[in-house]
């Protein structure tokens, strides 16, 4: 786990060193073991690394007169092999390739052994040495064959290219700023934000898409103006004569017509063993690896797979939030999975007067606006892990995605049912929605309404959707109409066919909550230098678990991550699996509006935003003011609404 910096440019290799270094000093947090820096400059016939001492050491280069200069960067937290043979930038023993990642191979052995066999010779028991490799000896065909989570550039000082790419899910960030005749990327925005011109500039369309739905992180796009975001599951290949042109390309996608011929006990018993494997590969460390617990199926299940895996001689720390109110507190369930595994908990416990000290570097970590306070709750328990000293943890995030664990997926699986012409088993469908329903669950009868739209003909939806929608009464008509934005966002109609659920869960994998839960979680968990790793988000299970029928996901009860209950039979305790609420990290939203000053200055700052039409909403901070509680919608939406503005004043964008 890292963070990488680099940039591509014609001017002087020494400007462009002093410009990673900046950054470098900006990425600190995220690897605090090591930095170092890679210079190749042709056309000043320099090339040289400088380790984090400050020591130099040439490398040969041969002049080239079009050529640009490439200076790479690297933080580095050391987690595989921490000793200097994991030093990056690491330089292929021919001289040929210079490599910086962000991230971890978790299959390197695998591969270390395949390269072996075909002659490949290896100085260090680093994962980041056997990806150099890999790309040596297969170039980019070999991104489908990792198993990990990475963002990495890779120079090929021959061919004068350098390649950019990111995990099939985004776990690992990878931002980059073009100019012309220049390329700039690092593993966060705010040390690129000075090579835009003038104040930072927002992206209208995407401001938008937040206050509208809250959506962020979708597609190559951000917040910033000028500032995009390599997508998931792509790559890049960039010349070094005209490192301005980028032109990413997808390297890996689930077929989401291909449906498995399996028994739903064979599915379960193919589910264990994948999930299994998944987390083996994701214990592979050489410091202590510890895990969040929430209570709920994922977390729990992935301590009851280490213990499994690992017998009764590893340590295994635990991490929760013990929320204040019985209605999102799951004290209970997380003392129950750590007797069952024999795990030292560690819990933390907040209150709405915490948040006033800790604000300011939970904006500035994530970047980018939030939408929950539940984001802090989880950058708290990132901390508690960094002051036991781990370094490592397993986190279940993915598993909701993947796993159809979210109640919005109750739409697509009633709307199969309609379309089938299945009319008792969508109303008994329905009757087990109201019984399973929480207070926020969407209510059954929009489920009802969406679905019924859904499976109308495409020309009907439309004109429903014109009949119905309004623009969101908190946005300013003017503003939108002025930056010419794209009102009355949708993100799309479910897929049509027969299994309708898994095109919604790969849509929402890669443009819906996933994306923005990935950035939280690596914002959370590096501002305090530690590596949360992520065993459901792998290839191999999003292949496995796309290509189920959609009642192994959803059982006729509306029971969410069905077949993955029956996986983890014997191994994660009878009364977890058993659950059917879901809380996850939950704090008591609408008690602690009213209780931050510091929110609601920040909500007086939205109002007069000019994309916010203030008159809408300041009768809700009125309310607030007054001590009062908001109902759970519009408490919601003064949160998101608040660190809106904080975000748009720490990193003084212009919105105007």
């Amino acid at each position: 786990m890292c963070g990488i910096a680099g940039v591509v440019s014609h001017e002087s290799s020494d400007a462009l060193v002093q410009q990673v270094e900046r950054t470098l000093i900006a990425l600190a947090h995220r690897g605090p073991d090591d930095s170092g820096i890679l210079v190749f400059a042709p056309r000043e016939t320099v090339a040289f690394t400088i380790d984090g001492a400050g020591r130099r050491a040439e490398l040969p280069t041969p002049p080239t007169a079009d050529a640009a200069s490439v200076v790479l960067g690297n933080r580095r937290l050391a987690i595989i092999d921490p000793t200097p043979g994991g030093h990056q930038p690491m330089v292929s023993a021919d001289g040929r390739y210079a490599l910086v990642v962000n991230g971890e191979i978790y299959n390197y052995l695998e591969l270390r052994r395949e390269l072996e066999a075909r002659g490949r010779q290896f100085r260090s028991r680093s994962d980041t040495e056997v990806l150099l490799y890999a790309l040596a000896e297969w170039g980019p065909a070999c991104l489908p064959r990792l198993v990990g989570m990475f963002a990495f550039a890779l120079l090929d000082r021959t061919s004068r290219r350098l390649l950019l790419a990111r995990d099939p899910f985004g776990m690992k960030p990878l931002y980059y700023v073009t100019r012309p005749g220049s390329l700039a990327f690092a593993s966060e925005i705010p040390p690129l934000l000075p090579l835009l011109e003038g104040r930072p500039r927002a992206n209208v369309q995407r401001v938008y898409d937040y206050l509208e739905s809250a959506t962020t992180d979708c597609g190559d796009e951000t917040m910033f103006a000028g500032v995009r975001a390599l997508p998931s599951s792509h790559c890049v290949i960039v010349s070094l004569e005209h490192p301005d042109r980028l032109l990413p390309v997808a390297y890996w996608k689930p077929d989401l017509d291909r449906t498995l011929d399996l028994s739903y006990s064979d599915a379960a018993r193919q589910l264990r063993q994948l999930f299994l494997e998944s987390v083996s590969l994701h214990l592979r460390s050489d410091t202590r690896v510890g895990t969040l617990l929430s209570g709920g199926l994922d977390s729990s299940s992935l301590v009851m797979a280490m213990r499994h895996l690992r017998g009764p001689e590893l340590a295994i720390d635990t991490f929760s939030y013990i929320g204040e109110q019985d209605a999102i507190n799951e004290e209970p369930w997380i003392d129950r999975v750590n007797a069952a595994a024999g795990a030292t908990p560690h819990k933390v416990r907040l209150r709405a007067e915490d948040w006033a000290s800790d604000a300011d570097h939970l904006i500035e970590s994530q970047n980018e606006p939030f939408a929950s306070p539940a984001i802090y709750v989880q950058h708290r328990v990132f901390r508690r892990a960094a002051e036991t000293g781990v370094k490592v943890t397993l986190d279940g995030q993915g598993g909701d995605e993947l796993l159809a664990g979210y109640r919005s997926h109750w739409v697509a699986r009633l709307t199969s049912m309609l379309e089938r012409a299945r009319a008792g088993q969508a109303v008994r469908f329905v009757r087990h929605m109201a019984r399973l329903h929480q207070t926020y669950d969407p209510a059954v009868r929009q489920v009802v309404f969406q679905a019924l739209k859904e499976a109308l003909p495409t020309g009907v939806r439309s004109v429903l959707r014109r009949v119905r929608d309004r623009d969101p009464a908190w946005i300013s008509a003017s503003w939108c109409r002025r930056h010419g934005v794209a009102q009355q966002v949708h993100h799309g109609s479910l897929a049509r066919g027969s299994q309708r659920l898994r095109g919604v869960l790969w849509r929402d994998a890669q443009r819906g909550k996933l994306p923005a839960l990935l950035r939280y979680a690596d914002r959370n968990a590096m501002a305090h230098s530690v590596e949360s790793r992520l065993p459901f988000l792998t290839p191999q299970l999003a292949e496995f678990l796309l290509a189920l029928p959609e009642e192994f996901l959803i059982g006729p009860d509306a029971t969410s991550k069905r077949v993955f209950r029956e996986a983890m039979r014997g191994l994660v305790p009878e009364e977890v699996l058993a659950r059917k609420d879901k809380i996850g990290f939950s704090v008591p939203v609408r008690a602690w509006l009213p209780a931050i000053p510091a929110v609601l200055e920040l909500l007086h700052c939205a109002a007069q935003l000019p994309p916010v039409e203030g008159a809408m909403i300041l009768p809700a901070i009125t309310q607030l003011r007054a001590g009062r509680e908001l109902p759970p919608t519009l408490s919601f939406l003064m949160w998101r609404l608040a660190t809106f503005a904080a975000w748009a004043r720490r990193f003084d964008v212009l919105l105007d």
